[in-house]
């Protein structure tokens, strides 16, 4: 993709300042043109759902990157932290933060992590914290991935199938 990571950011800061909200996002080079979508979900399930239907596409058209930009909840725990993990978004010590992340087909992980807190309308941003590097990261987001999130997906329809 031709567009930086950085540039990518400050429209991504601006809008979520000007909105007081950013959609979560995605943006890959198909045929020679920028495509940018809305990635909507309301629940886990719509959410696989659609993730899903991204992970086929990418594959299906050989994406050789895409862009993801979505709001977040990031944990404050520290990693010698020994109790048990809780999702970020049940931590009563969240931060928000909106997240950038370029992920390539040769496993490449480009990240910007900008944590912020809202005074009233207002965008105060707190941190940034950038992860550039190669590896072979295992993101819910990386659809370079075997998408493991099918099997738990699929045991949640038929425990709810079979109630």
């Amino acid at each position: 993709m031709t567009l930086k990571i950085e540039e990518i950011e400050v429209v991504s800061k601006e809008v979520l300042e000007k909105q007081g909200h950013h959609s979560p996002q995605i943006m890959f080079e198909l045929n020679g043109k920028i495509n940018i979508g809305i990635l909507k979900f309301e629940n886990d399930i719509e959410k696989n759902l659609m993730m899903k239907s991204m992970r086929e596409l990418i594959h299906k058209e050989k994406i050789n990157s895409y862009v993801i930009i979505m709001e977040a909840w990031i944990s404050t725990r520290h990693s010698d932290d020994t109790t048990p993990y809780i999702r970020p978004k049940l931590d009563p010590k969240r931060k928000e933060c909106l997240i950038v992340s370029i992920y390539n087909r040769d496993m490449t992980t480009d990240i910007i992590t900008n944590i912020f807190e809202r005074d009233g309308k207002k965008i105060k941003w707190v941190d940034r914290q950038t992860n550039k590097e190669l590896t072979e990261s295992k993101s819910m987001w990386n659809f370079y991935l075997e998408d493991l999130s099918n099997k738990e997906f699929e045991e949640y329809f038929k425990k709810k199938l079979n109630k």
